[in-house]
């Protein structure tokens, strides 16, 4: 459309102009985009060209986008809050499932040669499911990565317990490290749980590449 003098208009360093609601529309959509690929971050972050000549946008620059851009920001933030809220209510009922309490005595029982073996107890799986993958961290923060602790896709193993911090963590079986379940501020999936019966179980932690987490602990 044609930019009247009346219309809110934001003209580039690039001497382009635009109406301020489309532009903020556009910057908003490329940084969705990046949103696919990032755990977490900030829309002033965002990486924007101009949709007339491709040079790089700055956000400091762009003083007439930042209060509706920042007020989409607050809104998509609160609203992945609740949706993490949500989820590890889920996971932490499926755990709890998983984990129910044995009783205090249990009757051995020898099993000899040829006869049935007991029913397999129930574990809950992991498996890395997103494409750049997840690293280790030391503890339940966002921040405590280890330093050679990248875990590839497709990594996956028996779940030893579920840490809450800044978003919920697992420590695999047989490791002292934790692996984050899902981004701290964005709805992406680092990690697909799932129950199965230990018999069916993957071995632990570098399943697929017979490789050993760092931090494993041995036997």
């Amino acid at each position: 459309a044609d930019l009247q003098e009346s219309d809110s208009v934001l003209r580039t360093p690039c001497y382009h102009a635009f109406h301020v609601d489309c532009l903020a529309s556009f910057w908003w959509k490329e940084w969705e985009k990046q949103l696919e690929v990032a755990a977490s971050g900030h829309v002033s972050k965002a990486s924007v060209q101009c949709p007339e000549c491709r040079g790089e946008l700055a956000w400091e620059e762009m003083a007439a986008l930042q209060a509706p851009l920042q007020q989409k920001e607050a809104t998509r933030v609160a609203n992945l809050v609740a949706e993490l809220a949500e989820s590890e209510a889920v996971v932490a009922d499926e755990v709890n499932d998983s984990f129910a309490a044995v009783p205090e005595a249990v009757e051995a029982k020898t099993v000899a040669d040829g006869d049935c073996q007991p029913e397999d107890d129930e574990v809950l799986l992991f498996e890395v499911t997103h494409h750049c993958g997840t690293c280790y961290r030391t503890r339940p923060r966002w921040n405590a990565k280890v330093g050679s602790g990248q875990v590839p896709k497709g990594v996956s193993g028996v779940v030893a317990e579920i840490v809450e911090g800044d978003t919920t963590y697992i420590r695999p079986e047989g490791c002292e490290y934790l692996l984050p379940v899902k981004g701290l501020c964005s709805s992406v999936k680092l990690i697909h749980l799932e129950k199965q019966p230990r018999s069916v179980a993957l071995p632990k932690v570098h399943a697929k590449s017979g490789k050993t987490a760092p931090g494993s602990r041995k036997n």
